[in-house]
Parts: structure tokens; sequence; C-alpha cells
């Protein structure tokens, strides 16, 4: 279970960091 929280989060991470990146376009 601790492997898919990681995976989660990292995903979650990348959603947010793409998200920046737009606003930022």
């Amino acid at each position: 279970m601790e492997e898919i929280w990681e995976d989660n989060s990292k995903a979650n991470i990348r959603k947010f960091q793409c998200l920046q990146e737009f606003q930022v376009l």
C-alpha cells in the first residue's frame, strides 16, 4: 500500500506542476 501512496503523491505533484505551468503560460 505504501508504494501506491507514493505513486499517488507523485502523480498529484505532477498534476500540480502542470497546472502551475499552464497558469504561467
